[in-house]
């Protein structure tokens, strides 16, 4: 309880109005008329899915009613997590997605910090929507697109955002195993595995709480990590057989082109982590992943340290994210977006030399 009381307090003094905001919310509760909607970034992750359901348990054994909506499907191997049988994809029903949107008296808006990132066709709906939108997120810089923010770019995960909140109220007793489960889901996959710069013993000190509440966390790594069929290895197998190391740069490329995932009749989630490969290799400091898909090319990229690859992205390839973890994309050919981008990370990379 001490934990409780002293760490939490921090979300209070650090993000007030929320705070405030998020409170009032809850002591009106009786007073709702229309469902909650919680959503989260286009092609989502286990932390967007992890948050977003996570948060979704909480309000329902508090009472109030609500609903997820994703911008698209969501890769396969989460579709265990509980509630997720009841996420309405907006791809796939836009009549009923545009109702929830107009109907709802709050919106949360979870692991995006910019309405562009719900996708070219849902960023509109829910900026025009009178709903009062709170914001919880840790990705650098947010757009204005909300009414209450709780931006937090030093934080691993929205995930440990969303339980650091919970127990500031001394309610994340009410997430149950279940919300306990996808919380835990969104921060083992967002820090993979307890593993990147920005996790503190805060985090670990968090995840504590979610074991208390009761989550098989042996089962839920084999769900997440040990579910993939053989195509995932073949694919993986692709990319690494032809993966080229800028030994001078400290840099490792890493692609597979859309003829081989054709073969493979790639699925959503079949090439997530592939980027993290490249950081195994001794000696290098980054690592890119390049997707070519039917109309651009999808970039993830990670690094160690202090190399910066948000900057990175955002100048040179459509993109941002995180110190060490951001994502990109180009809109010229595979061949030409490699060249560009062996090119640009040279010489990038010469300031940490």
């Amino acid at each position: 309880m001490g934990f409780c009381l002293t760490f939490a307090a921090m979300v209070q003094k650090s993000h007030p109005e929320f705070y405030t905001a998020f409170t009032q919310l809850l002591n009106n509760k009786d007073q709702i008329q229309s469902d909650i909607l919680i959503t989260a970034h286009q092609n989502p992750d286990g932390d967007a899915l992890g948050s977003a359901l996570g948060l979704f348990w909480f309000f329902k054994r508090l009472g109030i009613p609500s609903s997820v909506m994703m911008p698209n499907d969501f890769p396969r191997f989460l579709d265990w997590m509980p509630g997720s049988e009841d996420i309405l994809i907006y791809d796939n029903d836009r009549k009923r997605g545009d109702e929830l949107v107009a109907n709802a008296n709050f919106i949360f808006i979870l692991d995006y910090n910019d309405l562009s990132r719900a996708g070219k066709d849902l960023c509109n709906p829910i900026g025009s929507a009178k709903a009062s939108k709170f914001m919880i997120d840790h990705h650098i810089a947010p757009s204005n697109c909300a009414d209450h923010y709780f931006s937090d770019p030093k934080q691993p995960s929205t995930s440990q955002m969303v339980i650091q909140l919970l127990m500031e109220l001394n309610m994340h007793q009410l997430l149950g195993k279940e919300g306990a489960s996808c919380l835990f889901t969104g921060i083992i996959t967002d820090t993979g595995s307890f593993r990147f710069p920005l996790v503190t013993a805060d985090t670990f000190k968090l995840t504590a709480a979610l074991f208390e509440l009761g989550i098989d966390h042996s089962e839920i790594y084999e769900k997440v990590y040990d579910s993939y069929d053989e195509r995932r290895f073949r694919m993986l197998g692709y990319m690494l057989a032809q993966m080229e190391v800028l030994k001078e740069a400290g840099v490792c490329v890493l692609y597979l082109t859309k003829k081989q995932q054709e073969k493979e009749n790639l699925q959503k989630g079949d090439t997530e982590g592939f980027v993290n490969y490249g950081l195994n290799l001794k000696g290098i400091l980054v690592a890119a992943f390049f997707r070519e898909d039917t109309d651009n090319i999808r970039i993830s990229f990670r690094s160690k340290g202090n190399v910066d690859m948000n900057t990175f992205a955002r100048q040179f390839f459509n993109g941002g994210g995180h110190l060490n973890a951001a994502g990109g994309s180009s809109y010229v050919s595979l061949k030409k977006t490699l060249e560009n981008f062996k090119k640009e990370i040279t010489q990038y990379m010469k300031q940490y030399e």
